[in-house]
């Protein structure tokens, strides 16, 4: 597993503390439904977010009182599998400063901070000196969040957590380019360290467990 800071779109694990004993929600602002799951005592979508309307790239997501994505290549059949993609403002609603609000997520869930992140690594197996690294660091930790299947050059992992971790690429908004599909996930926290205005993020890839 890869922690870094990144300028693309990401997916986003949407994370709760209260989510009852039950398989999967309804997000009542569209109607669709997610599996969940509980790791350690945190609950993790299972399935990346994909609320929203899509526009199609090269166009920019934008402050208007609209919930937009971006779907890999502007197709819509590959967000409804891997989820849309989001650039950082949309996803906290354009309200940078309160890192308390849930931005564009459901009731009672959030994006989860990095420390959150760590929580979930640590209780994977990450040893806890290795776990402040940047760059790929721990052993198998990606291996038992990625899916079974879908994963290039035989890069599934176990799923042995139930994450159900899919490689569902990016676009970076300044080549206006989608890449990595198959080979790389990426996911947002809401953790920003004021250094370009990024936020951490972890990415999952074939080439590592």
């Amino acid at each position: 597993m890869r922690t870094i800071r990144f300028l693309i779109l990401g997916l986003i694990p949407f994370l709760s503390l209260s989510a009852q004993e039950i398989d999967s929600i309804i997000d009542i602002r569209d109607g669709q439904v997610y599996s969940i799951i509980k790791i350690d005592n945190y609950w993790w979508l299972k399935e990346n977010l994909n609320i929203g309307i899509k526009i199609s790239a090269p166009l920019i997501q934008s402050q208007n009182n609209i919930i937009e994505k971006f779907c890999y290549d502007n197709d819509d059949y590959l967000c409804d599998i891997y989820g849309g993609l989001y650039q950082l403002y949309e996803l906290m609603g354009y309200n940078m400063l309160d890192t308390n609000n849930n931005g564009i997520c459901m009731p009672d869930w959030k994006v989860p901070t990095d420390e959150e992140w760590k929580k979930l690594e640590l209780y994977l197996g990450m040893n806890e000196h290795e776990v402040n690294d940047d760059g790929y660091r721990g052993t198998t930790e990606g291996f038992q969040l990625k899916s079974m299947t879908g994963w290039t050059s035989n890069g599934n992992g176990n799923n042995s957590s139930g994450f159900s971790a899919l490689p569902g690429g990016n676009y970076q908004i300044e080549i206006d380019t989608f890449e990595s599909l198959g080979d790389d996930g990426y996911w947002w926290t809401i953790t920003d360290k004021l250094i370009h205005k990024l936020n951490w993020s972890r990415i999952l890839t074939y080439k590592h467990t």
